[in-house]
């Protein structure tokens, strides 16, 4: 590329950064090195000279790739990204929110292997009370802390729906439900087994458990999810 091509190709990426720093470093990847390095630098001078108050912090290494960049937006809340400098891919990703739903978010990503598959990503968040949600790599709630020694593990069916409930209430023994081929639940603790009085389970988004003893319940039983919950210490 000639220098007006650099010069034109690094204000196309100073403008995906400002919208989407993963989409900048997919396509940052792409490029020839001779040609990315080339567009780094260019970036660099442009951040040096005339600062722009929308660009996230971004870090390259020497080689001009990507490693990283650091968010702070007008109402508080920051990002922090970490790439993979030899693929662009996401490694982790830190976000804090302020304000009314203040929380951390954490996002962990596994690499691809040499098929490209893999690649996929988990998440926690942890609120102000201290308590945490933590997601598996589809994308489920698959456990609720709710103060340190006291969670609850849940596992899905193929469907996606609540098969398996643990609760581990610190000094306490552990509670089991599990949802039973016909249907029904069975409940295990101390070494006792019974069946119990429910239809399902359910998981909102806000990490409630929601507890029905018959199809389409107006009214279910609803235990609170750690960020609503009061933290024990």
């Amino acid at each position: 590329m000639n220098q007006k091509e650099i010069q034109e190709v690094a204000k196309d990426f100073e403008g995906l950064a400002e919208v989407d720093t993963g989409f900048m470093a997919h396509e940052l990847h792409r490029m020839n090195p001779e040609d990315r390095l080339a567009v780094v630098q260019q970036i660099r001078e442009d951040e040096s000279k005339n600062p722009s108050p929308g660009l996230p912090k971004l870090e390259f290494t020497d080689s001009g790739d990507f490693k990283s960049s650091d968010e702070k937006l007008p109402n508080g809340d920051g990002l922090h990204a970490e790439y993979d400098p030899a693929t662009g891919e996401l490694i982790s990703a830190h976000y804090a929110y302020t304000g009314a739903s203040s929380r951390l978010e954490h996002v962990k990503c596994e690499a691809r292997d040499e098929r490209g598959e893999g690649g996929n990503c988990s998440k926690d968040v942890t609120f102000a009370n201290g308590g945490r949600i933590e997601y598996n790599q589809s994308g489920q709630i698959n456990k609720l802390i709710y103060n340190p020694g006291w969670e609850k593990t849940i596992e899905y069916d193929a469907s996606g729906r609540v098969s398996k409930l643990v609760d581990s209430p610190g000094q306490r023994s552990e509670w089991v439900l599990s949802r039973q081929p016909d249907g029904s639940w069975l409940s295990v603790s101390e070494g006792k087994s019974d069946k119990y009085p429910v239809y399902d389970i359910r998981v909102t988004p806000d990490g409630d458990l929601v507890f029905e003893t018959q199809p389409g319940q107006k009214d279910p039983t609803t235990l609170l999810g750690p960020s609503k919950s009061p933290i024990r210490r």
